[in-house]
């Protein structure tokens, strides 16, 4: 639900299913999204995919496994923001104008910020809402930009969700959407230790189910 509500409230792209779809160039619009290795990414590639648009721009995550998903480009995320953002501008040029931050806190979301067009007036969302971004450290947008926050939970996002839980059946049995990845595990310290160690540590972590 958070990638839906990024997406298609707080971006304002619309959604496939309303009206104004009809009206908007899906195929002609460019998505960047941060941090493609967590869930939230991995469905942010999903309901972009599911919209129709032309150029979804990933950093992080398994490339095989977010191309099946829809993304267009993959981009590695070592090697600091300043080479990380080289990358984005040599697919996205200085046209960007809509980012999603699915993983970083308020110093990495520059990262996107900055990817934004610079004449321009860009918009992103962001998922880790813990305070300001320190705007010294986005340049060259003449054109303004806006940090938007994005709360998923479908309490707060009745319309958005309805229409979304409505349609997930019929994605799910079309393939449209895909599950995500799990593994299952019995509780013990030293599981739960180890899915934890993974988190702190960077590596690749499955979505895990603890049984008790």
């Amino acid at each position: 639900m958070p990638s839906v509500v990024a997406l298609y409230r707080v971006l304002g792209i619309p959604a496939p299913w309303t009206e104004a779809a009809a009206r908007f160039d899906y195929a002609g619009t460019t998505l960047l999204i941060v941090g493609g290795g967590s869930n939230n990414g991995r469905f942010g590639v999903q309901i972009a995919a599911l919209a129709g648009i032309g150029r979804i721009v990933v950093v992080g995550g398994d490339e095989a496994e977010l191309t099946s998903y829809g993304a267009t480009h993959v981009l590695d995320r070592h090697g600091g923001p300043d080479a990380v953002l080289v990358r984005i501008r040599a697919v996205v040029g200085d046209d960007l104008v809509y980012a999603y931050d699915t993983v970083n806190d308020p110093a990495g979301q520059t990262l996107g910020l900055n990817a934004l067009s610079g004449h321009k007036k860009g918009v992103m969302a962001r998922l880790v809402p813990t305070g300001p971004v320190d705007e010294s450290r986005v340049v060259g947008k003449v054109a303004g930009f806006e940090l938007r926050d994005a709360i998923g939970m479908s309490v707060y996002q009745k319309d958005e969700a309805l229409a979304f839980w409505e349609r997930l059946p019929g994605y799910l049995e079309s393939g449209r959407i895909k599950p995500l990845k799990f593994k299952v595990t019995q509780f013990s310290a030293a599981a739960v230790n180890e899915v934890l160690d993974a988190y702190r540590d960077g590596k690749p972590v499955a979505k895990t189910h603890v049984h008790f």
